[in-house]
């Protein structure tokens, strides 16, 4: 089992594969964000994965596009307050450095 990581634009998303030790495995850009472009991703991989995206704008065509894929085992939203990605403080935002 892998494990694939979505970071998903408007334009193109980046997904970057690992195996269970965290070591990587396969890295892409997809321009266009195009289904066919996710589908080859996961068919060269050849193997089951998990896969993680962040819940942001248009995430909803994107989740149900990777259900339909069969090499995908599952799909888990992030969300970037939760996983501390994001700089929500509202301090940092009212004043940059």
């Amino acid at each position: 089992m892998g494990y694939v990581g979505i970071d998903y634009h408007k334009r193109y998303s980046v997904l970057c594969a690992t195996d269970e030790r965290g070591q990587e495995l396969k890295q892409r850009r997809i321009n266009g964000n195009s289904a066919s472009g996710f589908a080859q991703f996961f068919c060269e991989l050849a193997e089951q994965s998990k896969v993680v995206m962040e819940a942001c704008w248009n995430w909803g065509w994107l989740y149900d596009l990777l259900g339909e894929i069969d090499l995908i085992n599952e799909v888990v939203l992030a969300h970037s307050y939760k996983t501390g990605v994001a700089p929500f403080n509202r301090e940092v935002r009212k004043n940059p450095i």
